[in-house]
């Protein structure tokens, strides 16, 4: 009985054992995953968070148009969204109704670092029906790698967002 009891204890301390990882495999883990990192690096290049994200804030920036086209629709009451320039560039803008005084819909958005943003208006305005009010037509966010315009079409009120390789 004393035999058994010590083959069990002895099999039991051998698993224990085994569930542990040795320094040395720990050590080739790291080292392998530090290779494949600076290897993605070296790929996709020290840009890729700020083309990230640009497309981010691009797509943001069409939801919250179509919401303020929408909301114009459903409510009856105009919405607008409003670019804010810091020294001649565009550092944020918000969603706003227009009601007998505006009243802010949504926080602002800033631009991320790396990216610019240009726009042939500072208020996109939409209408009762949906059309913009205004007479821009067009916003581009440009990074190194990329750039995307954001057409706004005036007579269908249609956005629309296309994504091009920088020349």
């Amino acid at each position: 009985m004393n035999n058994l009891a010590t083959v069990r204890r002895t099999s039991l301390s051998r698993v224990d054992r085994r569930r542990a990882f040795s320094l040395l495999e720990l050590i080739a883990t790291v080292t392998i995953v530090g290779i494949v990192s600076a290897a993605m690096m070296m790929r996709y290049g020290s840009n890729t968070g700020i083309q990230l994200s640009a497309e981010g804030f691009t797509r943001r920036l069409v939801l919250d148009l179509r919401q303020a086209q929408r909301r114009t629709i459903a409510t009856g009451n105009d919405h607008y969204v409003t670019f804010t320039s810091t020294s001649g560039v565009i550092s944020s803008y918000a969603l706003w109704q227009d009601l007998a005084t505006d009243v802010r819909v949504d926080e602002n958005v800033p631009v991320p670092t790396g990216v610019t943003v240009t726009s042939d208006a500072t208020t996109w305005n939409f209408g009762f029906d949906g059309n913009i009010t205004n007479t821009g037509s067009l916003i581009t966010i440009s990074t190194p790698k990329h750039y995307w315009n954001i057409t706004l079409y005036r007579a269908t009120g249609a956005i629309r967002a296309v994504r091009y390789n920088q020349p």
